[in-house]
């Protein structure tokens, strides 16, 4: 046990607690102590963990060693301050990142380690824990990080903060939307662009996964028909991919599954089923596109972050010649054959949606969920990614490598 000024630092506290049992240093103090010695580096801000209304202080501490630093993640409000190990980090200089600097909760990375979300929790301070996402890290020095320390102590608007963290990744673009049913069309926005003098975009497909003809290339085809009708002095419009495995819509997916898994008792999480579900196209259309690929490769890499082990992709929403050969297996079927198993409970995942539209909330949530009822299946649905910014962030993450391309 360690000894300071004839007071014993107990051995179960960290040393920026242990600190606070000196007369005198309070943990303000104890965390300056440290950082003057070059024992610690850390980034800072405000949150309402105990959703009371009033924004509590967190820090992100390194506490290093000769031989290993070591990351801890504080969180203060004014009964109490709770640490957590958040891991070992091997980089001799790691960057502390914000994931997403927009997002409230802030997301934040460390080095390439954990990523970790703040959440309210009203008994006290809480952090949850996702996979380690694919980020852009803005190149921030100690000097920027006890600046934004500074800025936030001082009161200074956070959001100001956090624009400025966003500006340092760049860049920033121009938006135009253009939808083939409903305003503004694709050929109005096209129209708009060359009203602003654009010659060049990167055309940004909103579905997760490539359907080939049966979808993604009627967007493709509806843009090109608007770019011919404006003649040579169109803009050039070049594609970014689908984000069908992009490690951000992955863990976007994956933690709107969880918040389902976790509403089942824990000793039947692990036995129910995940169903992921897309909307069928007909089979002719499916072999001649990446679509099944990309959907199974989805499937399984949400399923390995989840650590879900049962799970299977089905389709729905069919409609046009019923002669016609179409993906399967309908949801529908997949429920009777999950209730033939005994299976009583099932969490419907439509990762082949973006956002909870009538597909999702009509298929799904009434007739889907009707049947589970009438078969004794306890039922849940997971949100599509709708506006979840991890998912926003690998949009722009596509956008980025496009751009970046030439």
């Amino acid at each position: 046990m360690a000894r300071i000024e004839g007071v014993d630092l107990p051995r179960n506290k960290r040393v920026e607690v242990g600190l606070t049992y000196i007369y005198g240093i309070g943990l303000p103090r104890a965390l300056q102590i440290l950082k003057d010695s070059g024992l610690l580096i850390r980034a800072s801000g405000f949150f309402d963990f105990d959703d009371d209304g009033e924004t509590e202080r967190w820090f992100i501490l390194r506490a290093t060693s000769i031989s290993q630093p070591e990351f801890w993640i504080f969180a203060q409000t004014e009964e109490d301050v709770e640490a957590l190990l958040i891991g070992q980090v091997e980089e001799v200089q790691p960057r502390i990142t914000f994931v997403d600097s927009n997002q409230e909760p802030p997301i934040v990375q460390v080095g390439q380690g954990t990523t970790f979300i703040f959440q309210k929790d009203p008994s006290g301070p809480g952090i949850k824990f996702t996979e380690p996402a694919r980020v852009f890290s803005v190149d921030i020095t100690q000097e920027k990080l006890d600046e934004i320390e500074a800025a936030l102590l001082s009161g200074e608007d956070p959001a100001e903060l956090r624009q400025e963290l966003l500006d340092l990744e760049g860049p920033r673009l121009p938006v135009y939307v253009g939808m083939r049913y409903w305003h503004p069309l694709v050929s109005e926005a096209v129209e708009q662009m060359m009203r602003d003098g654009v010659r060049r975009a990167v055309g940004l497909i909103m579905a997760a996964h490539d359907s080939g003809a049966a979808s993604w290339g009627k967007y493709v085809n509806a843009v090109t028909k608007a770019l011919e009708a404006a003649g040579p002095v169109a803009p050039r419009v070049e594609y970014a991919p689908a984000c069908s495995n992009h490690p951000d819509f992955i863990a976007a997916v994956a933690e709107q599954i969880r918040l389902q898994l976790e509403t089942f008792p824990s000793e039947r999480r692990d036995g129910t089923p995940v169903v992921f579900t897309a909307h069928s196209i007909p089979s002719a259309m499916a072999a001649v596109s990446p679509y099944v690929q990309q959907l199974q490769e989805s499937c399984r890499l949400v399923a390995k972050v989840l650590g879900h082990a049962r799970w299977s992709l089905a389709y729905q929403s069919r409609s046009g010649d019923p002669r016609q050969p179409w993906l399967e297996p309908d949801v529908s079927d997949v429920l009777r054959e999950l209730s033939a198993e005994g299976c009583r409970s099932v969490v419907l995942a439509p990762i082949g949606f973006v956002c909870d539209h009538v597909e999702v909330l009509f298929d799904l949530d009434l007739e889907a969920r009707a049947l589970a009822d009438s078969l004794g299946i306890e039922l849940r649905r997971a949100s599509t990614v709708n506006d979840h910014p991890l998912y926003i962030r690998a949009l722009a993450d596509m956008v980025r490598q496009r751009v970046l391309q030439d």
